[in-house]
């Protein structure tokens, strides 16, 4: 497989025998690596863009609001991909135990076709 000419670090962060390992900046494992990151980071978390990442939802009540989670994405993403964030309708029955799917899909245009890709969060 030849180097990325644009690369990023993949995520999670990858160290192989000749390196770390990279993706091609704004590929569809680049813009699903973005996601997870913005997923993963509380707001206020990184101290260097106290903006970034979403309200984390522990303690909340079920079911967990997620329009933060929505807009987080849609504000930090690549600015060529849609994020759509749905919460499992059959999976509301579990709520009352905590336990909530939410399931992220990202929508990225490439050559004028959209191509979807998604993410489950737990």
């Amino acid at each position: 497989m030849p180097a990325p000419a644009r690369p990023h670090f993949s995520f999670p962060f990858t160290l192989t025998p000749t390196g770390s390992k990279t993706v091609e900046q704004g590929s569809t494992e680049d813009i699903m690596a973005q996601a997870q990151v913005i997923a993963y980071c509380p707001l206020g978390y990184r101290q260097d863009r106290p903006e970034f990442g979403w309200p984390w939802p522990d303690l909340n009540l079920m079911p967990i609001d997620t329009g933060p989670l929505e807009d987080a994405l849609n504000r930090f993403l690549n600015p060529q991909a849609q994020a759509e964030v749905q919460i499992d309708p059959a999976a509301l029955a579990n709520a009352a135990l905590g336990i909530q799917n939410i399931y992220v899909n990202i929508n990225i245009p490439t050559g004028g076709d959209a191509v979807g890709a998604s993410q489950e969060v737990d």
